[in-house]
């Protein structure tokens, strides 16, 4: 078996070795499980070089089960893992796994396997401890469930239903304690005078047929308003920016990367007879949008459409109902954008036509990311995650499209007042949280999304502190590149914002940002009340990168670089000690990887053995002292014999 180091190499949010049982009984019918069941989250650091092969799906699934055993992490033969889903991000490789047991899925136990191209560098996620022994045997049928939860949600009123669907799953207990065997059942309802719309995900205890939980799953902009409107706020031209199609004399919003279609005119594909003057400006916003927003998560992010996979991406224009909640709104409803007409909200102002805001557009494009990727539960503190997550995606797109005259307040183009939401001052809009203090799971997501609004600009300025750098579009690029990694590969379902501020560290420690970000991100979230730890046990920041010591490009960037780098020092810590092939790393001198040997000296290898090596402007205002320090490089103090002492 793999031997796994435990000293140090597992920061867990809770013990996982010597946990406090919380008192309360665990639950699942008939069986009954000789120790408590607890979900908690997890987050392991591997030092010990794991190797992980090609076939990536079983290697994963086997280096988290074997290192569960070593860890002692509670689990007993009945569970497993599944696939989930592969992505990547610069330089890794990530995996996620869905655990079950007796091949019942543990809902949210969701699992983050990391690897580079050879070796694995950790996991992190929830897991769920102490199953053996639980009762996966239901007493209620999967339509009996069904039925009982439409029954809750229409309450005798007559409501048209779809898309019901429904799985067993192991439900662990609201707080983390216990676990229930339920139906989570699924099904979309179109509004009546009494019932709003929704897609409402249930859970129904299997043994007794009671509702246990429930929450609305559709992703809108807002859920509130109705009536027409247009978009005067702010006036665009589109030239030559916006990707048709020729199609039988006409040109036509449909590419293999768009598709834009006019929900007035029976969704059909919206078409011009002249591509130098597409008559329908909403559309033309909603389409062109789309394409900027396309464009950044490609030219910045490295991301290939919201499944990165080149998805199509479709959007309704002139939309009467938005998921049913009238013409003012916009929602991602699974699959597609929907983008509503606009009108009156309250006595804050109202909307022109929702088409005329990239971030708007970029917003709702980003639920369809967050499916595919970090699926982020739409409730609670994994609700608020997801609505923040979208509102960052936006910006990102507008600053891409607008540079230094974008700003960090959202779908202000569209509505009549200064913004809708304010990042930096979230309680500017009269709702919207900034403090995780404040939190309580009865706010709305769309304003518990205040919190990690207000850790993500507090992040980018202490970005622009922290290099130098007056560029506010180059600091929002930086850390939305972080927020994206952290999604993509970090965050899983019911990440809550303690998980969101480690997976953010960790997703920049990934990239290869200094010391100064990573405390930046910390600190900043540390703003808004929720603190995580920043530091990592396998780094000791000495300028050489220690493979088989456990330092790598995921928790030692300081040292080992970034895990994108090519030949980095990281690729080449691993080559010396037997891991990989560095053939390609043709650097004769080997300067640059961090160790002085060879005819490296201060004078043709400064980085490696000289005063740069060392930062001495940071030592001493008249630059390097011969000290043990210096003499550790070899000659670091040659240029400065004038102050030799």
């Amino acid at each position: 078996m793999r031997r796994a180091a435990w000293s140090g190499s597992v920061v867990p949010v809770l013990s996982l070795t010597a946990m406090t049982l919380l008192g309360a009984a665990a639950c699942g019918g008939s069986g009954e499980s000789s120790a408590e069941i607890v979900t908690e989250p997890v987050h392991h650091i591997e030092v010990d070089n794991a190797l992980a092969s090609a076939d990536f799906g079983p290697s994963a699934i086997g280096y988290v089960l074997d290192s569960a055993v070593v860890l002692d992490l509670g689990l007993s033969s009945g569970d497993d893992y599944d696939v989930v889903s592969h992505s990547t991000t610069p330089g890794l490789r990530h995996i996620r796994l869905q655990q079950k047991y007796l091949g019942v899925p543990v809902y949210n136990s969701i699992l983050v396997a990391h690897a580079d191209d050879t070796t694995f560098l950790g996991f992190n996620g929830y897991l769920t401890r102490n199953l053996d022994g639980f009762d996966v045997t239901p007493a209620v049928t999967s339509d009996e469930a069904l039925a009982a939860a439409k029954a809750d949600h229409a309450g005798g009123t007559s409501v048209q239903y779809s898309d019901s669907d429904g799985r067993l799953v192991i439900l662990p207990g609201s707080d983390g304690v216990g676990a229930r065997l339920a139906w989570q059942v699924s099904f979309r309802n179109l509004a009546t005078s009494s019932v709003p719309p929704g897609w409402w995900i249930y859970f129904v205890d299997a043994q007794g047929g009671g509702v246990i939980d429930k929450y609305n799953n559709l992703q809108t902009a807002l859920v509130q308003g109705s009536g027409p409107g247009g978009n005067a706020k702010r006036a665009r031209t589109w030239t030559s920016q916006l990707d048709l199609e020729e199609d039988g004399g006409e040109f036509v919003m449909e590419t293999d990367r768009l598709r834009t279609l006019d929900n007035s005119n029976a969704d059909e594909v919206v078409h011009g007879a002249d591509k130098d003057n597409m008559e329908d400006p909403v559309a033309n916003d909603a389409h062109g949008f789309a394409e900027i927003t396309l464009d950044m998560m490609q030219n910045w992010m490295g991301r290939d459409s919201i499944d990165d996979n080149g998805m199509l991406i479709e959007t309704r224009v002139h939309v009467s109902d938005v998921c049913g909640w009238g013409p003012n709104n916009a929602c991602w409803d699974g699959s597609k954008l929907n983008i509503g007409t606009g009108g009156a909200f309250g006595s804050r102002g109202s909307f022109h036509e929702w088409a005329g805001a990239v971030d708007l557009v970029g917003h709702e494009m980003n639920h369809g990311f967050t499916q595919h990727h970090s699926a982020l539960v739409y409730s609670g503190q994994s609700g608020g995650l997801n609505e923040s997550f979208s509102d960052i995606a936006g910006t990102v797109a507008e600053f891409y499209d607008e540079g230094e005259a974008a700003d960090l307040n959202l779908f202000e183009d569209i509505f009549t007042g200064e913004a809708f939401r304010f990042m930096c001052d979230p309680g500017k809009d009269g709702q919207s949280l900034g403090d995780a203090g404040d939190y309580t799971a009865s706010v709305d997501v769309h304003y518990t999304s205040g919190i990690p609004n207000r850790a993500f600009c507090l992040s980018v300025g202490r970005y622009k502190a922290a290099t130098g750098n007056s560029s506010t579009s180059g600091a929002v690029y930086a850390i939305g590149h972080i927020w994206y990694a952290a999604n993509a590969a970090y965050w899983t379902s019911g990440t809550t914002f303690v998980q969101a501020c480690r997976g953010t560290i960790d997703a920049a420690r990934a990239l290869g940002y200094s010391s100064d970000v990573v405390q930046g991100l910390a600190d900043s979230w540390a703003d808004v009340g929720v603190v995580c730890d920043s530091g990592t046990m396998v780094c000791n920041s000495n300028g050489t990168c220690d493979a088989a010591s456990g330092e790598t490009c995921a928790s030692c960037n300081d040292d080992c670089g970034s895990c994108a780098q090519d030949c980095s020092f990281w690729k080449k810590a691993k080559c010396k000690i037997g891991i990989g092939d560095c053939s390609q790393c043709g650097d004769d001198s080997g300067c640059g990887d961090g160790i002085c040997d060879g005819d490296e000296s201060d004078s043709n290898c400064a980085q490696d053995c000289g005063c740069a090596a060392l930062d001495c402007e940071q030592v001493a205002p008249f630059g390097c002292f011969c000290d043990d320090a210096c003499e550790e490089y070899g000659d670091c103090c040659s240029d400065h014999d004038d102050v030799c002492m």
